[in-house]
């Protein structure tokens, strides 16, 4: 990684924030590379202490300053890697004996070129199987299921498979409506067009939802303590490890940015806020130094 910013020219000053998937080998990389870098600010600190003249002006914006340089090489983990693993949870602890069943049905019927072309004559769909590396495919499968409940139940009657119960297939509804917007939130985080200021607001609306669904309160209550947890790192400024970074663009974005003027917000509010005005008070250093740099030259 290093040799690649190398490579392209990126410094320190250009990297503020890398996203990664949760692999422990990326978040030990990212970490490692972090403190080369702050050795290296080290090394060169102990080689320009007699330049310090130059730097005076930055002694009075210390404050302002310290900020940015803690955030240099953050990581943030990918948004929708890390919303799969909050929805883990609806699979293994409240959904996965409906899900068995339905897995197995879903199967026969896409096993069976009788089964698959009866349903295309009938409803012009077939059956989607899921996949654990393929993002909400367990959501894609059980809509389609619903979907085509009437024509899969008139198919497994012909092929004399007993269907889903009642009971079931009211769960898989239920099941549906939980991951729906986390379906949604997950397309949408990762488009490439999508900007970081959408990050905080997606969060909000989830737990939002969470709080919200009326049915299995104790599997919505434990999904939302794992997103709150997972994701303290972008909406709790006391946390050891806070990246101000999602909140700052949010709080710069005229779409989103009323967001945070909630009164509940106002610890996030604050934290962007000291955020932006240390990168202009940085920015406003750095050019002033080079301005004296040019006068010294003219």
């Amino acid at each position: 990684m290093n040799d690649c910013l190398t490579d392209w020219g990126l410094g320190a000053d250009k990297i503020l924030m890398i996203v990664s998937d949760n692999g422990s080998n990326m978040i030990k990389a990212i970490k490692l590379l972090k403190e080369m870098n702050e050795d290296e600010i080290d090394e060169c600190s102990d080689d320009d202490e007699e330049e310090q003249t130059e730097t005076e002006m930055a002694d009075e914006n210390e404050d302002l300053m310290e900020l940015p340089r803690e955030v240099r090489y953050l990581r943030m983990p990918c948004m929708a890697h890390t919303l799969q693993l909050v929805i883990k949870k609806a699979y293994v602890q409240h959904y996965d004996h409906v899900l068995t069943k339905a897995r197995r049905l879903v199967k026969l019927l896409r096993k069976s070129s009788d089964a698959v072309q009866k349903l295309l004559t009938k409803c012009g769909k077939i059956l989607i199987t899921d996949n654990s590396t393929r993002w909400n495919s367990t959501y894609y499968m059980i809509n389609r299921l619903m979907d085509v409940k009437l024509c899969a139940n008139e198919v497994l009657a012909d092929m004399k498979i007993d269907s889903l119960t009642v009971a079931e297939w009211s769960k898989l509804e239920e099941m549906k409506n939980l991951l729906q917007p986390f379906a949604t939130h997950t397309d949408i985080l990762q488009t490439d067009a999508l900007s970081l200021s959408y990050v905080i607001p997606s969060v909000l609306d989830l737990e939002c939802h969470l709080q919200q669904f009326n049915d299995a309160r104790s599997l919505t209550n434990a999904m939302r303590g794992d997103l709150r947890q997972r994701f303290a790192p972008l909406l709790e400024p006391v946390s050891h490890n806070f990246n101000p970074l999602p909140a700052a663009a949010c709080l710069l974005d005229p779409n989103v940015g009323t967001l945070l003027l909630a009164p509940h917000m106002r610890p996030l509010l604050d934290a962007a806020k000291l955020f932006i005005t240390a990168q202009v008070c940085l920015y406003c250093l750095e050019v002033q130094f080079l301005l004296n740099v040019c006068r010294k030259l003219i």
